[in-house]
């Protein structure tokens, strides 16, 4: 009597059935809201717009969809209200219902006819919304009646992926068990397992592996790294030891030949660098330490360029190799580098031999060899004489200091 007596009200005042609140919802949007079944028969049949819509382009339809008002969404559905209808976003009433868990809800949309593999604005369908939130009954009454367990959303994702990201173990093998692809690819060529691991769910991870999930698939699109390295570089320690028990390989490399322990250090996670090494990978300096250490040993041939012979100066090239491969560079690469270094040294220290053989080579004395000649005859000053050999540089006489201060002396006081 309540409901009745409002919409007598309502329908009474004229031309009032579809005017609109301050929140831009009309009675018929604020009645399926609410779930007022009874309310939404008396408007509908009093006249009033069954796709009204509100500023986001809801209907009532979505409105009771969303609350879970299976009565009134039913209501709804005898008064033929449209059930593709389309928010700004572009999820039908489905979508919402399976967002929030209503299983009740799909299923009364789904039997009134329903498109279970509608797509939205980014290709996500209601098996995405319902996968993503951990809605396992809700997937369950989906993939019952036919929704497509292999739909991609606009980044190829599968539900699937998205149940395995947020860890909802239930629903994961709720959809292996229905026969999902268990390695399918999104567009950074992430499998299901890559974002259970790189998320932190060792519980998903166990379960994916022992379902059958590629342990050692590439991912991160030009990367191609592992699961391993995504849960060794975002720290998760459960999922690297699970990782490790399940025998992935410890010492995978990716496309810029980095490996799980290098991701660790990478990202300062000591932990990780601990137990990987505890588990045997090899040891490899990476990151800033390799890139410190590569740079003082360049520092270090460039000071021995100067100061030690040829034939030591040629080492430096397969010193800074060994660097390399240390620092896990590949093998061309630090072949090259080695060439490059050596044949740079043997340069260096041909010309700082032929400079050392012109001014001689004390570095006490950089101008080579001095000879102080003794004056002769008349000449009572010495000579001093640089160089030797058929063509000596004379530079000069050397005088008596102290006439050196004399002869300023009476230069100033002129």
């Amino acid at each position: 009597m309540k409901s009745l007596n409002k919409s007598n009200n309502v329908i009474s005042a004229e031309a009032g059935i579809d005017a609109i609140d301050r929140h831009d919802k009309k009675p018929l949007l604020k009645a399926a809201l609410n779930g007022d079944a009874e309310l939404v028969k008396i408007l509908i049949e009093g006249g009033a717009d069954k796709e009204a819509k509100d500023n986001n382009d809801c209907t009532p339809l979505h409105w009771a969809a969303l609350k879970g008002h299976t009565a009134t969404v039913e209501t709804l559905i005898k008064a033929s209200a449209d059930l593709e209808a389309k928010d700004d976003n572009g999820c039908t009433p489905l979508h919402l219902a399976a967002l929030k868990g209503h299983t009740a809800t799909v299923k009364a949309l789904i039997d009134a006819g329903a498109d279970k593999k509608a797509k939205n604005t980014y290709d996500e369908t209601p098996l995405h919304w319902a996968a993503e939130n951990r809605h396992a009954k809700t997937v369950e009454a989906l993939i019952d009646a036919g929704a497509d367990k292999e739909a991609k959303n606009t980044y190829d994702e599968t539900p699937l992926h998205w149940a395995a990201e947020n860890g909802h173990i239930e629903v994961v093998n709720f959809l292996i068990d229905a026969g999902a692809e268990i390695n399918t690819k999104n567009k950074n060529c992430n499998t299901p397992l890559h974002k259970a691991a790189g998320n932190g769910h060792p519980e998903v991870v166990s379960f994916l592996i022992d379902a059958g999930a590629d342990k050692e698939a590439g991912a991160c699109y030009l990367l191609q790294r592992t699961a391993l390295h995504h849960a060794a570089y975002n720290g998760h320690i459960e999922v690297v030891k699970i990782l490790i028990a399940k025998k992935a390989n410890i010492d995978a490399k990716d496309n810029i030949e980095k490996t799980p322990l290098h991701c660790a250090d990478d990202s300062g996670h000591a932990a990780i660098v601990e137990i990987l090494i505890n588990a045997g990978a090899k040891e490899c300096l990476s990151g800033p330490t390799a890139t410190m250490v590569t740079l003082s040993l360049v520092a270090v041939g460039l000071l021995a360029a100067h100061f030690v012979p040829q034939v030591f100066l040629f080492l430096t090239g397969p010193l800074l190799g060994s660097l390399g491969l240390i620092h896990n560079l590949p093998v061309l690469q630090v072949t090259v580098l080695s060439l490059i270094v050596s044949l740079g040294s043997i340069l260096v220290g041909s010309l700082v031999s032929r400079f050392d053989g012109k001014l001689g080579s004390d570095p006490q004395n950089p101008l080579g060899s001095v000879d102080i000649i003794p004056g002769t005859g008349n000449k009572a000053e010495p000579t001093v004489v640089v160089g030797s050999g058929k063509n000596p540089s004379v530079l000069g006489e050397v005088k008596d200091p102290d006439a050196q201060v004399r002869d300023n002396s009476l230069a100033n006081n002129k």
